[in-house]
């Protein structure tokens, strides 16, 4: 008799612990992203970090403390509601761009707190963590308030079987305990009720069953109408409900009990799972450029933002369903690329575009994030960038031929003045002072043309290396889609900063794309590298031209374009060393690969 209250204690039990499991579970899930969503809402409303924080503790239940770290994993600020809140730790450990808990801890009030950590990231560039600390006990709490659990104890335990969180411990003597493990985690929820209570509900019970059937044999009638009332009708409810469930989204369920708990906890599963579906949505459709899910097998397009959609003017039913390859036939599924430049044309509408994919896995199948981000109002632009580089070259030129002409000037001056000095005849003065004059005047004129073509290298700053050869690469593939040339992206490197000049890194880098472009046959390939060689990060530009064949081309003037100056390489040389770096190449069995080394920070 024992063994039998046993096993069915512990069968209705285990889906009581089971659920708690699960909900706990999604409660951690569910209160990650409500972070995310409230700091992006916020940030977007221009309020500052340190009031995000703040209103973080507020808008969010269980949550009494919130600290923000920067990618190194330093404190900058914490804010929270409670006086003698602490806890919350300077620096952090672990820095993976990943949400996740980090430790759960007690304050010595008796109180237990869960340290959740969430990365920050804005328009695609990682900021920093946010960590709150979520009131553990508080949760557990509710848990037994909405599950009308009060005689049995509920445990939060680790991997290693120490109580983090206990919650109606009063019972004592022998207990029966069930435990599951909380997904994602490393802790344990364990549920407990004194043997001897379960076994003294089920001996009364027999008493009265005994002192009934002695007295009346009807009594059993009465006893297996309220057993089906209380159990095999639920069920058949429940079940009818389940089976419903797709039209009404909900489960019609009344009454009392573990059918009533077990169907309670299932509705309450579900609308959460409706409701994470909802803001993932949102999210997908209020993302600010326009995003393309693409299944890889069959490479049709499945889902689209709302973005993607005003962005050609055309409806979701118009482009569901349509193969990748029709939308342009340069994207490629399952692999991680960058395009810096595309042309889509849907709905009559064509669009000048900058493309990156992503791989991703989804339930047990292979798609492809496609993120589209319209470059069409760039392209007015273009031109005066891609004329930049063209007037620094003729800055190298003017002054070059400035110092040329300043010796030869200064000799003619001195001849001028001497035969002027020395003449008697009247006219032939005043034909050396005209010559001084226009000798002063063009003096004048190369002092003024020096001053303005004076290179003033100004101070280092802090670049993304990643983010600013993507801006070159926008810059520079107007010249490239002439040639019908794809420039492809491949970028390495651990830094996400670098203290350097800007200007003359990106004359370095345009100089050497230019030319790569230059020496590239139609419709062929650039390949643009960045990758980490210590202490210096190395841009590498390889194209599929003809090679070099001269070892000449560092020189001022030497060129071997038709209509080149031959300042572009010269230039790029001076500008590396000046950084304390070097420039390379090597002739490959198809073209040449350029490799440009700058220095680190942290060298």
């Amino acid at each position: 008799m024992k063994e039998q209250l046993r096993i069915s204690w512990q069968e209705d039990k285990g889906v009581i612990t089971k659920i708690l499991a699960d909900r706990f579970r999604e409660d951690i899930v569910s209160t990650q992203v409500k972070i995310k969503s409230i700091a992006t809402k916020y940030r977007s409303l221009n309020i500052s970090l340190k009031e995000i924080l703040w209103r973080l503790t507020g808008d969010i239940e269980h949550i009494k403390g919130c600290a923000y770290y920067d990618t190194r994993g330093r404190l900058i600020y914490l804010e929270t509601r409670s006086i003698n809140f602490e806890g919350l730790p300077k620096t952090l450990s672990k820095l993976e761009w990943v949400d996740e808990v980090l430790d759960v801890y007690s304050m010595g009030t008796n109180e237990m707190y869960m340290l959740l950590k969430v990365f920050d990231i804005s328009n695609n560039v990682p900021m920093g963590f946010i960590v709150c600390a979520m009131n553990v006990r508080d949760l557990i709490k509710d848990y037994a308030h909405q599950y009308g659990i009060h005689d049995a104890t509920i445990r939060l335990l680790d991997t290693n079987g120490r109580t983090m969180v206990s919650l109606n411990n009063w019972a004592t003597g022998k207990m029966l305990s069930l435990q599951s493990h909380i997904r994602g985690t490393n802790m344990i929820i364990e549920l407990s009720e004194p043997e001897d209570l379960i076994y003294a509900n089920a001996y009364n019970f027999l008493k009265v069953s005994f002192l009934l059937s002695s007295v009346l044999c009807g009594g059993l009638f009465w006893v297996g109408f309220f057993t089906v009332k209380r159990i095999f009708k639920p069920l058949e409810d429940l079940k009818l409900s389940v089976i419903n469930w797709m039209d009404r989204k909900n489960l019609e369920i009344k009454g009392y009990g573990e059918v009533y708990v077990l169907a309670r906890a299932f509705q309450n599963l579900l609308d959460r799972i409706e409701r994470e579906k909802s803001v993932y949505i949102n999210l997908f459709n209020k993302l600010r450029d326009g995003i393309l899910l693409v299944e890889n097998e069959s490479g049709t397009l499945e889902m689209v933002n709302d973005n993607f959609l005003n962005m050609f003017d055309v409806t979701a039913n118009e482009v569901l369903g349509m193969n990748i390859k029709d939308v342009c036939e340069h994207f490629t599924t399952g692999v991680f690329l960058f395009i810096p430049e595309s042309i889509i044309s849907i709905g009559g509408k064509t669009k000048c575009v900058s493309v990156t994919s992503i791989p991703l896995k989804l339930e047990d199948k292979d798609y492809t994030l496609f993120h589209i981000k319209d470059i069409t109002d760039k392209k007015s632009t273009e031109f005066l960038l891609g004329q930049y580089s063209k007037l620094a070259i003729l800055g190298e030129i003017a002054c070059s031929l400035a110092h040329q002409l300043n010796n030869p000037l200064a000799s003619i001056m001195a001849y001028t003045e001497y035969i002027r000095n020395v003449s008697n005849e009247k006219e032939v003065k005043e034909m050396a002072e005209v010559v001084l004059k226009n000798v002063e005047r063009a003096r004048d004129t190369i002092s003024r043309l020096l001053y303005m073509a004076k290179s003033y290298d100004g101070s280092p700053q802090e670049i993304d290396p990643l983010s600013f050869t993507k801006n070159l690469l926008d810059i520079i593939h107007f010249k490239a889609k002439h040639k019908g040339i794809i420039i492809e992206l491949n970028p390495k490197t651990k830094y996400q900063k670098l203290l350097t000049y800007p200007w003359k890194l990106e004359q370095i880098l345009i100089n050497l794309i230019d030319n790569a472009i230059d020496a590239s046959p139609m419709q062929g390939k650039i390949y643009v590298g960045i990758e980490d060689v210590d202490p210096f990060i190395v841009w590498k530009i390889r194209d599929e031209g003809p090679g070099v064949n001269s070892e000449e081309i560092f020189q001022p003037f030497y060129t071997t374009k038709a209509k080149g100056f031959g300042l572009g390489l010269s230039i790029a040389k001076r500008f590396v060393e000046d950084m304390g770096g070097k420039i390379e190449y090597e002739n490959l069995d198809r073209g040449c690969e350029f490799r440009v080394y700058i220095k680190s920070e942290d060298a």
